[in-house]
């Protein structure tokens, strides 16, 4: 909220910052017992049958900058880690010409978004493993958690 808050005190001076967006994948979610005894999330159930998928980055920018075709990023905490699925929408990403990438915490995110805008590409916070696309981050089944 604190990215998106500053976002907004800097639209006169960065215009596209009004095209930046939150993906309402991931976030706590009231839980359920059935009555097999299992938990479960209504909302989560729901929000996966309107198509969201898990692991897909947190926000994202639709507008184009020096050749990249938007930029998607995943937010962590100060001691967050990349789960796998994660990482592999990064790597399909960053394939399909999106700068993609992971901050951890605020500053590190508002850090990324102003270089974003910059000619020379910004620096990557996280390097897949392998240069080949998908092969060692396949991307989840879809439908599944």
């Amino acid at each position: 909220m604190r990215l998106i808050d500053w976002a907004d005190e800097h639209l006169p001076d960065l215009p596209p910052l009004a095209l930046l967006f939150h993906v309402p994948n991931g976030g706590k979610r009231e839980q359920r017992v059935s009555r097999t005894g299992k938990r479960y999330s209504p909302e989560a159930a729901r929000l996966l049958r309107m198509g969201t998928r898990t692991g897909y980055p947190d926000l994202g920018l639709d507008h184009p900058s020096h050749g990249r075709a938007g930029l998607r990023l995943e937010l962590k905490s100060l001691t967050g880690e990349l789960r796998p699925d994660q990482r592999a929408w990064i790597v399909h990403l960053r394939h399909a010409g999106y700068h993609a990438d992971a901050a951890w915490g605020w500053r590190d995110a508002r850090q990324l978004l102003l270089e974003y805008f910059l000619p020379a590409p910004p620096a990557t916070r996280w390097t897949p493993r392998s240069k080949r696309p998908l092969d060692d981050h396949p991307l989840p089944p879809l439908g599944h958690k």
